[in-house]
């Protein structure tokens, strides 16, 4: 591991999202979370701001916090989870010629982190409890080749290795970790790759009688132990709350049509607890008595009670956020152009416009006002439809703002867009939907 100052690791995390579900053996689409990365990286459509004598809709002091939008829940659609989980870590070597250069640190991060508040305040909720590591594992990937390799054939070998007793014995609660050593980065779906655009995913695999076991793979992205333990522990949240994301899914948002937070699951390609919070600035977390980075995951609980939901929360830290007020449930069509899915939004005509207030609000005094952004979500094979006009592009806990969204062409399938809240170095933001039949 190189030494490098906790800023620059702080900028490189941002540089990687970290995968989500993926079956490589059925041919679904991984559920991988650098939508948002793209998002980031697309022309922003800020809008013109108002004359001054339009002023921001504030009142008296509001409390904290002022408004309370309805956030968007991690469902339960049923699928197993692991309750007491075993995590069984596999490490690689030999592709690039010698061990991986991490073992000890990774182990004794583990067992630390299963045990720790943090984890529990993480899983707790969703029914899962402190954990355990078993003996590592080692070998040297023969058969799996380096470099040019996909998640069908990491599925594959995975499997064939289960298969063959080379995991050991495994049981229902058991997670088998496969950490790649620095000379295996591949492609995990048409647009992402490990290290460039995703830092790791979680899948499963089967034994010789059918039986699923939960599989996560994380590379060994830059030669960066904050970097590993960042998407770590993204996918170790998810994986125990969701473990056979695709064949029968446990705790994700969402999946039908009734569902109205669909267009949050769109932005960031993703819908499981870890994906919702990583695309936040604050998403990556140093916590002290670890002595690691861990990645914030998704609460229910405390998205219900109107705190921060992204958990464990730093000491000392404000939640703020701008929440479009969103008068109806729309249907969004996903990117495969037959799914639906449920999402607040609008339905606005082609060639009109609409206001929406967008409402401001913070679990406490921030150092000054946040500015406030929209943008749409890109979406394959078309073209930009929406345009963003602000009255005001700032304000605090407490103000209104009006955003007018104009219409410049018919989308039935619908438009997701983000708000984005930014203060400082810290972002937070909010998911609607726009259709136009």
């Amino acid at each position: 591991m190189h030494p490098t100052p906790r800023s620059i690791i702080a900028s490189a995390l941002l540089l990687l999202a970290t995968g989500c579900g993926t079956s490589a053996s059925n041919g679904t689409t991984p559920r991988a979370d650098a939508a948002v990365d793209a998002v980031e990286a697309a022309v922003e459509d800020t809008g013109s701001e108002a004359p001054a004598d339009v002023g921001v809709d504030s009142g008296p002091a509001a409390p904290f916090p002022a408004f309370t939008p309805v956030n968007p829940v991690v469902n339960d659609f049923g699928g197993p989870t692991l309750i007491a989980p075993r995590i069984v870590p596999v490490f690689m070597s030999g592709g690039d010629a010698g061990t991986y250069p991490f073992e000890a640190q990774l182990r004794t991060f583990l067992g630390a982190y299963l045990a720790s508040p943090e984890w529990l305040t993480q899983v707790g909720e969703y029914g899962v409890h402190a954990g355990t590591v078993a003996p590592s594992l080692h070998s040297t990937g023969a058969g799996l080749g380096t470099s040019a390799i996909d998640s069908a054939q990491i599925h594959a070998w995975a499997q064939a290795q289960l298969r063959a007793g080379a995991f050991g014995t495994t049981s229902a609660g058991d997670l088998v970790v496969l950490f790649l050593d620095g000379s295996r980065q591949g492609a995990v779906g048409p647009t992402q790759t490990l290290c460039h655009t995703i830092g790791g995913y979680h899948e499963s695999i089967t034994d010789a009688t059918g039986r699923g076991v939960a599989l996560a793979v994380i590379p060994d992205c830059y030669d960066n132990l904050e970097i590993i333990t960042n998407a770590l522990s993204h996918e170790m949240v998810e994986a125990v709350t969701d473990a056979f994301p695709n064949r029968f899914p446990a705790f994700y948002q969402p999946g039908t049509m009734d569902a109205p937070d669909g267009a949050w699951a769109m932005a960031y390609d993703g819908g499981e607890v870890a994906d919702l919070c990583e695309q936040r600035s604050d998403a990556s977390y140093l916590v002290t008595s670890l002595g690691h980075t861990i990645q914030r995951t998704w609460s229910n609980m405390a998205a219900a009670a109107n705190t921060d939901p992204c958990v464990p929360v730093p000491p000392g830290s404000v939640y703020f956020n701008s929440a479009p007020v969103l008068p109806e449930i729309v249907q969004l069509t996903g990117p495969d152009g037959v799914h639906t899915v449920g999402a607040r939004g609008i339905t606005i005509a082609n060639g009109a416009s609409a206001m929406v207030p967008v409402q401001l609000f913070s679990t406490g005094p921030t150092s000054g006002p946040w500015q406030v952004t929209a943008r749409e979500v890109p979406r394959a094979g078309t073209a930009t439809a929406l345009r963003f006009t602000w009255n005001h592009t700032t304000g605090r806990n407490g103000d209104t703002l009006q955003l007018s969204i104009a219409v410049r062409a018919r989308i039935p399938e619908g438009r997701v867009f983000i708000v984005r809240s930014t203060l400082g170095g810290q972002s937070t933001t909010w998911v609607g939907a726009v259709v136009s039949p």
